[in-house]
Formats: structure tokens, sequence, C-alpha cells
């Protein structure tokens, strides 16, 4: 198998995703956060928006790299 320079990036979101919103799905059953408190919605939005935000960066890293290899 080729190595592709998004190998990493998908490993990393996917199963490091799957790992985050499992964390999440699994304090929200357990009542840790809730959507009751408006500090609790914030800090869920914030939890989510920053993985987000922080692949996008990271794609946009990976991006530039490419184009700069060629």
């Amino acid at each position: 198998m080729e190595f592709s320079a998004w190998n990493s990036f998908l490993y990393l979101y996917g199963v490091g995703g799957v790992l985050f919103f499992g964390v999440i799905i699994l304090a929200l059953k357990k009542n840790v956060i809730g959507f009751q408190k408006s500090q609790d919605k914030k800090l869920l939005f914030g939890f989510i928006f920053a993985f987000f935000l922080y692949a996008g960066v990271h794609a946009l890293w990976n991006i530039a790299a490419i184009g700069a290899m060629k």
C-alpha cells in the first residue's frame, strides 16, 4: 500500500473522533454534562467546535505541505 499524506490525518481524526464523540455521548448519558445549564451547552459547543477547527487547520496545513512538495 502506498503511503498517502492523508493516511495519518484520517487515522488521527477518524479513530480520535470516534473516541472523542464516544466520550461526549457517555458524559451525556451519565449526566456529567447536559443541556440544562447554559454553561454546559457552551462547554459542549466549545469542545465540538475546537475539534472541527483543529481538524480544519490541520487539513489546511496538509494541503499547503502537499502543494509545496509539488
